[in-house]
């Protein structure tokens, strides 16, 4: 029992040194912040999983704490802490009480939401309540500003006057373009927290397996699907708020699942090209690269892009082109 507890010990000193080592790297050398959200909660996994949440925890706060000292900027370490450590330590949760997949990302979803909410309530609240909405404001208007220029520049040649795009023509696409942000930024939110989610799990996953940690569930991108319920009521929402022209908190709510459901829907398309091309390219590395390639070249072309991946990802779930729950077929349960 000694010997337990000083294990313990030992490994949430070495796990919380790490974590802080993590942190520092993400916080002075910006390039490493991207992928911050990844990494530093590795260490609290760990020690979530061999030795609990309350380890956890403890290691999480004691390297708040440290970080503290070295910045001396307490609301952006908690910040940084609460966006970063979280969902480590919610993953490690997870694993640790054997949550099936999908309510583990579930749960490491929730941890990122939590700490974006947090992020967005200290931006928002900084600048007299209005720090969201200013921060939005002055994005949209410099961004006009830079098209008004190019235009300006443009409209005395001949590509100018086929364009034809007058300065209120402009103004108002940005105006629409600002609703459409204001209306849509809750599914925006949960969505992204959903996808960084599912990111830091299958990573962390991954990581755990090359240290020989344990066997950590996970599922392949390639057999993410949208089931026949999740179509249908994505169409059924389409045609609600088609044909309402409401603009009350519930009719906003109804976009906003619709948005989520067909965001959904697209990513089981994509999910739907790569179990295709996984038979012809067994690499996962290789096929990544190809992915990198075709969104990056035919960036002009991504709402065509997501269109096709939408359309792949409904019929797939309305009829399971890939056998998925079916006899012969993938485990995965579809209905």
């Amino acid at each position: 029992m000694k010997n337990f507890k000083s294990r313990m010990i030992a490994d949430g000193a070495v796990c919380t040194a790490l974590t802080v080592l993590l942190a520092v790297i993400a916080i002075y050398i910006p390039i490493f912040s991207i992928v911050s959200v990844a990494v530093v909660g590795i260490p609290l996994t760990y020690l979530g999983i061999k030795h609990g949440l309350g380890l956890s925890c403890t290691a999480a706060v004691a390297a708040v704490l440290v970080l503290f000292a070295l910045t001396g900027n307490f609301i952006s370490i908690v910040l940084f802490g609460v966006t970063n450590m979280l969902p480590g330590i919610a993953m490690g949760y997870c694993v640790k009480n054997k949550k099936s997949f999908k309510l583990s990302i579930a749960i490491v979803s929730a941890g990122v939401l939590a700490g974006l909410m947090l992020q967005l309530l200290v931006i928002n609240y900084s600048v007299d309540g209005n720090g969201i909405s200013k921060m939005i404001d002055e994005t949209i208007n410099s961004t006009k500003d830079i098209m008004s220029s190019l235009f300006g520049e443009l409209s005395g040649t001949g590509i100018g006057q086929e364009m034809n795009i007058t300065s209120g023509t402009l103004n108002d696409a940005f105006e629409l373009m600002r609703e459409y942000i204001y209306l849509y930024m809750p599914s925006f939110v949960i969505g992204s927290s959903v996808v960084i989610g599912y990111v830091i799990y299958m990573f962390g996953a991954f990581i755990l397996r090359i240290i020989r940690f344990g066997n950590i569930p996970s599922m392949p991108f390639k057999y993410i699907h949208a089931t026949r319920g999740i179509c249908y009521g994505a169409v059924i929402l389409m045609l609600i708020t088609t044909f309402s022209e409401s603009t009350s908190v519930f009719m906003s709510a109804l976009r906003n699942l619709q948005a989520l459901l067909y965001a959904f829907i697209g990513v089981s398309g994509f999910a739907f090209i790569d179990y295709k091309l996984s038979s012809k390219i067994k690499s996962g590395y290789g096929r990544f690269g190809i992915y990198c390639i075709v969104f990056l070249s035919g960036y002009l072309f991504i709402s065509f892009i997501v269109s096709i991946l939408t359309f792949v990802g409904l019929f797939d779930g309305m009829f399971n082109y890939r056998r998925i729950g079916k006899a012969g077929g993938n485990d995965a349960k579809h209905r």
